[in-house]
């Protein structure tokens, strides 16, 4: 066993001991470097700490629990870690990088974003405050709020900031989670949620671009229906080929016969 502290500048002196079989460099910093080691080494046992909170976290360690985010370099050398918790708030890019350190290990942590504080395994989460001139922020967090099933967009009270565009933002970002934002398009209210959307007896002959932008901002749609919607059939067919994951209902002219 071969016991020794090293900085990064050092850390090619290690060559020189070809039979290097166990290597202790605990109280070494210079994370990124023992990990390129390791990893041209596999068959030198290393050993190495993570300084953290005033303490020194063994490589071994199956859980941590830090105050605030560990250096993705120094999260990588922590293989054997199954749960770490990050007691203050952290921002969704270090959140991120988290993730992609430890993609195996359970994770804990508040995430900060918008004036809102929430928890990783939030199943909700409410924007309805947040102004959709935030976007840009707010899409990073979703990825890294795994557990959601659902955001609201809509107050309990009064308008919402929202409009269907910003919502289907949103709504793309996560396909996963149902988008709660009620609008009204072409004289029908609906909400962004639904699986099922309607239309009938409105002319919506040459309006196929403002039909696109509607269903492009509910991909949770499974069933359209266009009942007496004056949608050419040549239109309707390209519609149809567009949204291939939407079953269609057979649309019937203005001009049918009932």
């Amino acid at each position: 066993m071969l016991r020794l502290t090293l900085t990064a500048d050092e850390m090619p002196l290690l060559e020189q001991f070809s039979a290097l079989k166990e290597l202790d460099l605990s109280g070494s910093t210079c994370y990124a470097e023992i990990k390129a080691y390791a990893e041209a080494h596999p068959e030198v046992t290393v050993r190495c700490t993570v300084h953290a909170d005033g303490q020194e976290i063994q490589n071994d360690a199956t859980e941590i629990a830090v105050s605030s985010p560990l250096d993705p370099a120094a999260l990588s050398l922590l293989t054997a870690l199954r749960s770490c918790t990050v007691t203050e708030p952290v921002s969704p890019a270090d959140a991120a990088a988290m993730r992609e350190a430890l993609p195996d290990a359970a994770l804990a942590y508040t995430v900060s974003f918008c004036g809102l504080t929430v928890n990783s395994d939030a199943q909700t989460l409410d924007l309805s405050a947040v102004a959709p001139d935030r976007i840009d922020e707010i899409i990073p967090a979703l990825a890294v709020l795994p557990d959601l099933t659902e955001i609201r967009l809509d107050p309990e009270e009064g308008p919402s900031l929202w409009t269907l565009e910003d919502a289907g933002v949103i709504g793309r970002a996560r396909t996963d989670v149902a988008v709660n934002h009620a609008v009204t398009v072409f004289d029908t209210d609906f909400n962004l949620a639904d699986e099922v959307v309607t239309f009938k007896d409105i002319d919506l002959k040459n309006r196929e671009d403002e039909v696109r932008t509607v269903l492009a901002c509910m991909p949770h749609v499974t069933r359209a229906v266009f009942d007496r919607c004056e949608i050419p059939d040549d239109r309707m067919a390209m519609l149809r080929s567009e949204f291939s994951s939407t079953s269609w209902a057979a649309c019937r002219r203005a001009s049918s016969t009932d």
